[in-house]
């Protein structure tokens, strides 16, 4: 009501130029009178005033200052009645200034106060809105990207959509394999290979070893125990001379794809629209380069993944190169294991601090027992010289001069020149998503039957895939250079009609060197699993802990853990044993092991009378140790 008592006289309403202008006049008269600062000065003035009626509503409110003639009535005595004064006698005490300016000021200050209220109202709503719609604005941002997106389609011409029988996704060993296998079975068939990456397809499990340990890093060549051997699984060859009736798209990405029978299709990043018959993915896995959840843009320069040869290009250049002090390699997968063993034997690299975090209790603790990972968890720390912050995580990174300061999440700060991200990757499946393909939750990648069939002419392949151990009766997800080449062979045959079933005519291998010590298994290799061990080791021996020179670790599993997943050979010469990749993969039984005499004689190793056995972590030591407490006890 204060507010409203602002605008009673008249039909001036708030915010019109009427009321501006009112209000600019007296100000300007007010100040020009030095009223403010000598309120008598009113008092002669007064009599000049208007009063506002009914009838002087289009009149403006005051008239001349030097007529003094007008009349001004007022209420009198106690009955009501109203008497006519004669202007000349009229007196004007101080309170009605008073009283004139505590109205406009009390109206002013309510007008302030109700707008000021409208404002916090407005502002409540607004964040209420704003907590109602939060997981709204979502769902609107990728509703607005597919509408994009199919528009894009929408708009591009016949011309612009070309069109192949084959589609590849992807530019590594799985997509390499595939071609080759389609080009035996449909030679003249028009095929795109889709490559994100700018390198052609190369054998990854040199990064790592060979190529890092190679006197000349510029090289394609590195040597092998077969000689000296191109990095490349085409050589040195020119692809288009290769595969002339194959097109390579470098440096290109889908970003979505579509299935409707006839018209498949995927969508670029460019824009561009492929239109295909039959379509492998094979897209692979990447590794996040942001710690903690975040990625600041100045630290993203010393920090880098190690899945590819550009990878490899950049360690090179920004670590061995220039001799840095420090550098850390987040991850205990068998890449990163691999990398800092081989950092570690470079001379060049003597004198540089290496260093290795993991979330997990010892390097490849995923899939060797802990009692094997222990070991060569203690081996690399003594014997290479690597620093090792074992069941720790990294929580932040920030820049610090030329190098990174890394936090822990023991408050522990390390401070580097480089980071190098080499976990176990994630599979690129984001461009599935609204093709109605499945993805496995569990273990990630794109779900596959037995014959890699996603869905009616789509194949998966490679790190992406997620395939079925028909054997094993478990679903599973590979990064394996073995498991990638043959996923794609078999794959690429299928996919010009064949039937081949993946896992019962095959079983994944994965092999590697860490610190002098090599490996190679077959099949489901999970350190979960109950595992059964045997070790060669030399007569003076009298502790299997430290004796780890050479071994097989069994992988059991099934309701009464006795049937035989997987074999894991370590450190075994051919001189000692007859090994191979199809011998192991055919001591893989379906049946169930009775006894571990019987798994004893899989892989034979020399000599005999020297086998000592560990099973399930060491249990048999563990009994032992118990007896000796309880012995002490009783005493």
């Amino acid at each position: 009501m204060l507010a409203r008592g602002l605008f009673t006289h008249g039909s001036i309403r708030p915010g019109s130029s009427s009321e501006v202008l009112r209000k600019s006049c007296v100000t300007r008269t007010l100040v020009k009178k030095n009223w403010f600062s000598n309120p008598s000065a009113l008092k002669p003035h007064f009599s000049s005033l208007t009063p506002f009626s009914s009838s002087s509503r289009n009149s403006f409110p005051f008239k001349s200052l030097e007529s003094s003639q007008h009349k001004r009535f007022h209420s009198g005595s106690k009955n009501g009645h109203q008497k006519q004064h004669d202007s000349s006698k009229i007196e004007i005490v101080p309170s009605l200034l008073e009283d004139k300016l505590r109205r406009w000021i009390l109206g002013g200050c309510a007008l302030v106060l109700f707008s000021i209220g409208n404002l916090v109202l407005i502002a409540k709503e607004e964040e209420g809105n704003e907590e109602r719609n939060e997981e709204q604005i979502s769902e609107e941002e990728e509703m607005k990207l597919r509408e994009e997106e199919d528009q894009k389609i929408k708009r591009a011409t016949a011309e612009e959509k070309r069109s192949f029988k084959y589609v590849i996704v992807g530019g590594g060993p799985a997509s390499w394999a595939a071609l080759n296998s389609i080009l035996l079975y449909d030679r003249d068939a028009e095929i795109l290979v889709i490559n994100y990456d700018e390198d052609k397809a190369h054998i990854k499990p040199y990064l790592s070893k060979e190529l890092l340990l190679a006197e000349s890093q510029l090289s394609t060549t590195v040597p092998t125990e077969a000689g000296k051997q191109s990095i490349f699984l085409d050589g040195d060859q020119d692809l288009e001379e290769k595969y002339p009736n194959v097109t390579f798209l470098s440096g290109r990405k889908v970003v979505d794809m579509f299935l409707s029978g006839k018209k498949n299709k995927v969508l670029l990043d460019n824009g561009e629209v492929i239109l295909f018959s039959k379509i492998l993915l094979a897209s692979g896995s990447e590794v996040s380069t942001s710690l903690s959840g975040k990625k600041s843009s100045s630290t993203s320069e010393r920090i880098s993944t190690y899945k590819s040869l550009k990878d490899f290009k950049i360690l090179k250049e920004q670590v061995i190169d220039k001799k840095v002090e420090a550098v850390a390699v987040i991850g205990s997968s068998p890449t990163a294991c691999e990398l800092v063993s081989t950092l570690s034997q470079r001379e060049d690299m003597k004198g540089s601090k290496i260093i290795q975090i993991f979330s997990e209790d010892g390097v490849l603790s995923k899939m060797m027992p802990a009692y094997l990972s222990n070991f060569l968890t203690k081996q690399m720390k003594k014997e290479g010289g690597v620093q090792i912050y074992e069941g720790r995580k990294v929580v932040g990174v920030e820049n610090k001069g030329d190098g990174i300061q890394i936090k822990l999440d023991n408050d522990q700060e390390l401070r580097v020149n480089h980071i190098v991200m080499a976990d176990y990757g994630t599979p690129n499946v984001e461009y599935v998503r609204r093709s109605g393909l499945e993805v496995d939750n569990i273990n990630g990648g794109i779900v596959a039957n037995a014959e890699l069939a996603a869905a009616s002419d789509v194949y998966v392949a490679g790190d992406v895939l997620s395939f079925y151990e028909g054997r094993f009766n478990t679903r599973r997800r590979m990064e394996s250079y073995d498991h990638a080449l043959h996923s794609g062979r078999v794959a690429g045959k299928n996919m010009t009609g064949k039937k081949y079933n993946y896992s019962k005519n095959f079983t994944p291998s994965i092999w590697g060197s860490i610190n002098g010590n090599t490996y190679e298994g077959v099949g489901v290799l999970d350190s979960s699993l109950k595992t059964v061990s045997f070790w060669s080791s030399s007569p003076s021996s009298t502790s299997s802990q430290e004796n780890f020179k050479e071994g097989v670790v069994y992988y059991l599993s099934g309701e009464n853990q006795n049937q035989l997943v997987g074999i894991l050979c370590f450190n075994l010469s051919p001189s000692s044993h007859i090994i191979s990749k199809s011998a192991l993969m055919d001591r893989i039984k379906t049946g169930s092991i009775k006894s571990d005499q019987e798994l004893q004689s899989l892989v034979p190793l020399q000599p005999v009378e020297h086998w000592h056995s560990v099973v399930n972590f060491l249990l048999h030591e563990i009994e032992e140790q118990k007896k000796k407490e309880h012995a002490s006890d009783s005493h």
